[in-house]
């Protein structure tokens, strides 16, 4: 690594030397021969990356570089526990934030290498706090590469690419490694969503990532649409590897329902057993508010049908008959039978990264609609609906939650273990994505892990969202709030039965044979790294 790192060292030296020969050139031979300082240190890495590409590349090593939250890529890491599968040794860099799932902790072959994430400046014009952010993340970057062995492949999801696509290239360049983009989206998109399309500073990542991203040996991404139009627009050839489930994701047993179900009442009365009448038990209705948790004036008969036996959260869960219950399952101590619960409301999930591109208040309408539905004497069941997920703007929807009040409608928003999640799922009714593509060119991989689990989608409409979601197929696509409260009546109309549209469409997932994670990547990454594709 020594030698690796005195290399980029001396490629550093030599930039800054060629701003200098340049600015020479300018002054005193004319601003036409500026250029040739350029085209030395051109061929300079040229025959560099020549010279160690064969070396490099025989190398069973892979470094997976993540400019963000290594517990919230999934993507990334099915690419690190892929890699990990077929025999290469993974540097997984990046933020951590988040725990990793399991599989990429428990592996030998995978090696997490952290980043610290820097904040820049907080004061100054934006434009400055751009800058230092920026030179800060370079340097930050070139320190943490330099210290990993020296990989035959660098795979870099995008985005965010700024300043990562730039400083991933120069190191592949002198190490002579293959330099793949893994193409998620585009982030000037989503800067354009804070600052406008017109901005200087969404107008230069635009230029950056289309030069920069040209410099890659190989590119995937992650639907066709972007794949024609990282052709049409930025002349980049990309292989389409879409999102597929992995294994984890499935239905869950009622077993395993029951038992995370058990979990999550311990934190979140939603998942209470409701009341049951043995005998002269006394029980009282505790008003939840919107986001599930007991609200300040706990004891109320008008706010809420739903009753919480014990507020002990272990007690809550076992009656006097010696069962154990939550709101949507009991298992029988006697024959260790778990059954649904009767009267059970519906389970509606949604999981969200809390970013610009998902307006939540749409679905907070379509609930509210919801009630109304029921209070005018629509036959439909109580909703309990889990937002799972961390993101910027989490506080403040919780701030709306808070504010709403329900009778058959509870709100709850945890955060799960990775363990957990794929649990959730399989457990759920019906699934919500209210996913709008900055640049409507990439999909929601919540609805891919939703279908893993034959769990029908309600999905808010935007450009390809039909490589996807096939209407009236495996799920519905709505356009606004009014438009998901219809959608959810006539979903949820037969519920608990499996004759409606609900349980058909559970049906055509079932039967479709989805692709899992590992057969796609197989056939469509491995044959990168092995060079077997022109």
């Amino acid at each position: 690594m020594a030698g690796a790192g005195s290399s980029v060292a001396g490629v550093l030296v030599l930039l800054v030397a060629v701003g200098f020969a340049s600015g020479y050139c300018v002054t005193r031979l004319g601003s036409s021969w500026a250029v040739l300082p350029v085209i030395v240190v051109g061929c300079v890495l040229l025959i560099a990356r020549r010279s160690r590409a064969g070396r490099a590349r025989t190398n069973r090593s892979v470094c997976v570089l993540v400019l963000g939250d290594l517990g919230r890529s999934p993507r990334m890491q099915y690419h690190c526990i892929s890699l990990s599968k077929h025999g290469y040794r993974v540097s997984f860099v990046g933020y951590l934030g988040t725990k990793p799932h399991s599989d990429v902790l428990a592996s030998e072959k995978i090696k997490i290498v952290p980043i610290s994430d820097l904040k820049g400046l907080t004061v100054g014009p934006r434009v400055l706090q751009y800058v230092t952010k920026v030179v800060l993340q370079s340097l930050q970057l070139l320190c943490v590469l330099l210290k990993i062995d020296t990989p035959a492949h660098v795979l870099l999801q995008n985005p965010p690419g700024l300043p990562s696509i730039a400083v991933t290239w120069l190191l592949c360049t002198v190490w002579g490694s293959s330099f793949i983009i893994d193409w998620h989206n585009y982030g000037y998109t989503i800067m354009a969503l804070a600052h406008g399309e017109k901005h200087p500073i969404v107008q230069i990542a635009k230029w950056y990532e289309r030069c920069f991203g040209r410099c890659s040996d190989y590119n995937l991404c992650v639907t066709n649409a972007m794949k024609e139009d990282l052709h049409r627009n930025w002349n980049i050839k990309a292989t389409t590897l879409y999102d597929k489930p992995p294994l984890i994701f499935k239905e869950a047993s009622l077993e395993s329902k029951h038992s995370l179900f058990l979990k999550m009442a311990e934190d979140f009365p939603p998942f209470k057993p409701r009341a049951v009448r043995t005998g002269c038990s006394q029980t009282a209705e505790l008003d939840l508010g919107g986001n599930g948790r007991r609200a300040p004036s706990a004891v109320t008969g008008a706010a809420l049908n739903l009753n919480v036996v014990s507020s002990s959260p272990m007690q809550a869960q076992r009656e006097g008959d010696g069962v154990d219950r939550t709101a949507f399952t009991e298992l029988d101590p006697v024959t260790g039978t778990v059954t649904y619960a009767v009267g059970r409301p519906a389970l509606l999930l949604s999981s969200t990264s809390w970013t610009e591109d998902e307006d939540f208040s749409v679905l907070l309408k379509a609930l509210e609609e919801y009630e109304g539905f029921i209070k005018d004497g629509a036959t439909l069941p109580s909703l309990v609906c889990v937002i799972t997920g961390k993101g910027p703007q989490k506080q403040y929807y919780k701030n709306l939650i808070e504010g709403m009040h329900f009778k058959h409608v509870q709100i709850c928003t945890p955060w799960l273990e990775a363990e957990d999640y794929p649990v959730l799922l399989g457990s759920a009714d019906l699934g919500v994505c209210l996913h709008k593509s900055s640049s409507g060119l990439d999909l929601p991989m919540k609805v891919v892990d939703m279908f893993g689990c034959c769990l029908p989608v309600c999905a808010i409409r935007f450009q390809c969202l039909h490589e996807l979601v096939k209407q009236g197929e495996n799920g519905l696509i709505f356009q606004d709030s009014q438009e998901l409260a219809e959608q959810l009546k006539t979903l949820l109309a037969d519920f608990p039965g499996a004759r409606g549209m609900l349980g058909t469409f559970r049906r055509t997932l079932r039967d479709c044979g989805l692709q899992r994670w590992d057969e796609s990547w197989e056939q469509t990454v491995l044959p990168l790294l092995s060079g077997d594709v022109q």
